[in-house]
């Protein structure tokens, strides 16, 4: 069975000044083992950003504010995708 959930934040722009387009791509829930919440860092800006793990599907989902972030992972956790 697959059941595929979407990031309501589909691009995501991480660093400084022009940054690079981080995209936050479809997850397949029956692979992820789990889920949590957790903090986004790429080298050498390691600029700490909200973020959305998934266990088992080598997926990392980024946000601009921790509500955002929050809202997505109350919505998969209550099954509302």
């Amino acid at each position: 069975m697959t059941y595929f959930v979407r990031c309501s934040l589909e691009n995501f722009v991480y660093g400084k000044g022009k940054g690079k387009t981080i995209t936050n791509r479809p997850v397949n829930l029956a692979l992820c083992k789990s889920i949590g919440k957790g903090t986004f860092g790429w080298d050498p800006d390691s600029i700490e950003k909200p973020s959305i793990f998934f266990d088992g599907c080598d997926v990392e989902w980024a946000y601009n504010s921790e509500e955002d972030r929050d809202k997505d992972f109350e919505r998969i956790c209550n099954n509302e995708v």
